[in-house]
């Protein structure tokens, strides 16, 4: 192997290798910093964008400042747990935007050597929309499964391959089932095989006509 200096060809500095992962980190469209002794070292420009702050105000603010009072206990041992190998699977905790807001962030955190010294890094994205969208839907499914349950008629829904997915109360009691043990059963399973072949080609011919 060629040396150029006293130092292999090929092998980087840690401060070389800093400043790279910096460069490839600023580009990136996830929010990105380190946190080492409760302080922000590095933060990209996503980051930024997400939280509304300059780089020199984070800097400046302990790291716990950003989220949301009744979360940061549960969000720092969610990073301990990561942190430690407990945990693979990405953490939810709310934080304040500069502006006042309460948003959703969605986290990763790992530990790295960073100025010689232990530090975390995180990979932070904003999932409001995406949680609003959840809460939206739920909302919906709720109101749906109220109005289903209320209605006298007897409602059931199947998916393309007939098979039962849900059915209301009214459904279930002719059965003589509870609703949540209809799932994954067919007509089969209820009715003579006459009356579900019947039942299933009357499913069928609504399914094909749309």
């Amino acid at each position: 192997m060629k040396e150029r200096g006293n130092r292999p060809q090929g092998n980087i500095t840690s401060e070389e290798a800093i400043a790279l992962y910096e460069t490839l980190a600023n580009s990136s469209p996830i929010g990105v910093y380190i946190v080492q002794d409760g302080k922000f070292r590095f933060l990209n420009p996503q980051f930024l964008k997400y939280t509304g702050y300059s780089e020199d105000e984070l800097l400046h603010m302990h790291s716990s400042a950003l989220v949301y009072p009744e979360d940061r206990e549960k969000a720092r041992q969610d990073a301990v747990d990561m942190l430690k190998g407990r945990r693979l699977s990405p953490y939810e905790f709310r934080f304040i935007a500069k502006w006042g807001e309460v948003r959703w962030a969605m986290e990763t955190s790992t530990s790295i050597t960073y100025g010689e010294k232990r530090a975390t890094l995180a990979n932070f994205m904003d999932i409001t929309e995406r949680r609003r969208v959840e809460s939206s839907l739920r909302a919906s499914e709720n109101k749906y499964r109220t109005l289903v349950e209320n209605l006298p008629q007897k409602i059931f829904l199947k998916d393309r391959n007939l098979a039962y997915v849900s059915c209301n109360v009214n459904y279930g009691r002719d059965l003589r089932i509870q609703p949540e043990e209809i799932s994954g059963k067919t007509d089969y399973d209820f009715y003579p095989r006459e009356l579900a072949d019947k039942y299933r080609a009357d499913d069928r011919r609504i399914i094909e006509s749309g």
